[in-house]
């Protein structure tokens, strides 16, 4: 019989014997890296909206609304297939590689053909130069998928949260580096270059999985299948939910698609520090119970409550103090995204909860389903969309936000239809976060006026401590409320490695 090659890339035996724990420690390094990767972005955003100025970002903005989209095709769903099948092997993700690789080729091809196209479209010829370069994006993401999902298979997350980091610095460094040279919009040009490919070498080095050469493999059709449904929804989710810079990019031009872009990617940031975590883990820990219904509800409302808990009050907070926040990060000339911001904040409070409801079907397997919900949700935001940018950027925020909520039932009702998840036990999973967080955001409210006359800095930090203090206080009066605190306090001990937490614990 023959040996298989890198059988401990591919075997998770060890992760099913114990699976609390790496979810747990896998979350946690996912989290530590996200936030580590937020406070650079955060840094970038700071640092190069001081040095560049918002037509500069506008200008980039607009080849990312279209060029952005063709980076679903470079994974066609295959990191998926590949982090949920069991029977993966070296023969099988070999051919996904090379099906990656040659996606990633094709496309630099097909954007650097299109690239005065996308100028014309836009009226700006500059665009064709940035079209071009951003081309060769799609090589390194190519050649990164399946490496990647090897990682998030085996639950390595520490490892990935580290890669990502590193590229996240140094591709900061090599853009503030041009743009204190004086190349302006090219610095946020190079930097995303860099970034894919400082990834690229990251997850090769980490990995040490190197693909033989490409021939036909059994099994791989099965894979693809997956992939199809999976990348059917990516298209339709990434057209509906980037219409808005299109569009306003069109109709209003570079400065008020800067402003846009600023705040949906600043108010983009929190979110996902957290969503993202969540996804990860909840896709190797839910594919594994996919057999067993309770432990599989008990997973995911233990996943669903946590997610909320982190996330929800750093919404309201950024709703609540959107103006001194934008100043403080973006600079006084930015202020005019503000309102932007706090509308956007609005649809971000209920966004990540509902996400989730897409890992529900992807790890059940209800990839078709998947495809149709998204076109569903497609043709009401798009619709939205449309009807919005009549009154630009505001106008198109508002939109947004209420077609997020328009679809907030129906989708979940949907989605969990069938599934060992309820929308009932959703709604308990949230209720106790979202309550808190509203409570601590009418105290915020109701102090705000003397806090936003201190000094910018000075506001900030009081603000912040009033919201903690009220959103603690808040969990105390909420019946059982206690109890959760000390629910969420056991998984921290847990990952100190003491001894394990009572009856709450995930499965």
């Amino acid at each position: 019989m023959t040996t298989p090659k890198y059988p401990h890339l591919f075997d998770t035996e060890h992760i099913r014997g114990d699976l609390k724990k790496k979810s747990i420690r896998g979350g946690a390094a996912s989290l530590a890296g996200e936030g580590l990767s937020f406070v650079l972005r955060i840094a970038s955003t700071a640092i190069l909206a001081r040095l560049l100025m918002p037509d500069q970002f506008g200008l980039v903005g607009m080849v990312t609304a279209l060029t952005g989209f063709a980076h679903i095709f470079k994974d066609l769903g295959l990191s998926d297939a590949t982090i949920q099948n069991p029977d993966v092997d070296h023969g099988k993700v070999t051919a996904l590689f090379w099906i990656n690789a040659a996606i990633g080729f094709a496309l630099m091809v097909v954007i650097a053909v299109a690239s005065p196209l996308i100028s014309s479209f836009y009226h700006e010829p500059r665009l064709t130069g940035i079209a071009l370069a951003l081309s060769s994006c799609f090589v390194f993401s190519g050649l990164t998928v399946q490496h990647q999902a090897i990682l998030y298979r085996q639950m390595r997350f520490g490892q990935m949260a580290l890669i990502n980091v590193l590229a996240n610095a140094l591709s900061l460094l090599v853009g503030i580096a041009l743009a204190l040279a004086g190349g302006g919009y090219w610095a946020l040009v190079l930097k995303e270059i860099s970034l894919t490919a400082f990834r690229a070498l990251g997850v090769w080095l980490a990995t040490g999985w190197v693909p033989s050469r490409p021939r036909r493999t059994a099994g791989v059709s099965s894979l693809l299948r997956f992939g199809r449904d999976v990348t059917g929804f990516n298209i339709i989710n990434y057209f509906s939910r980037n219409m808005d810079n299109l569009l306003i990019g069109r109709r209003w031009g570079a400065t008020p698609l800067g402003l846009y872009d600023r705040a949906y990617q600043l108010m983009l940031m929190p979110l996902s520090q957290f969503r993202t975590p969540t996804s990860r883990v909840g896709m190797s820990g839910l594919s594994t119970l996919q057999g067993d219904p309770v432990k599989y509800s008990a997973y995911y409302g233990k996943l669903l409550s946590i997610l909320c808990f982190l996330y929800m009050p750093i919404v309201i907070y950024l709703g609540v103090y959107a103006r001194p926040v934008i100043r403080l990060v973006l600079g006084d000339q930015w202020t005019g995204a503000a309102d932007i911001f706090r509308i956007l904040a609005l649809a971000g409070f209920i966004q990540p909860a509902a996400g989730t409801c897409d890992l529900v079907l992807v790890t059940r397997g209800e990839t078709r389903r998947y495809f149709r919900l998204g076109l569903i949700s497609a043709a009401v935001i798009v619709t939205a969309v449309v009807i919005g940018v009549q009154w630009g950027p505001l106008g198109v925020a508002t939109a947004y936000a209420i077609a997020n909520y328009a679809l907030f039932l129906p989708m979940l009702w949907l989605s969990l239809s069938g599934s060992p998840v309820t929308v009932a036990s959703f709604f308990r999973s949230i209720l106790g976060p979202a309550t808190a967080s509203l409570a601590m955001g009418a105290v915020l409210v109701l102090s705000a006026p003397p806090i936003t006359r201190l000094d910018l800095v000075l506001s900030i930090l009081v603000s912040v401590a009033v919201g903690a203090i009220a959103y603690g206080a808040a969990w105390l009066l909420i019946p059982g409320g206690g109890r959760r605190l000390i629910e969420y306090i056991s998984y921290y001990r847990e990952l100190l490695g003491a001894r394990p937490a009572g009856r709450g614990d995930l499965p």
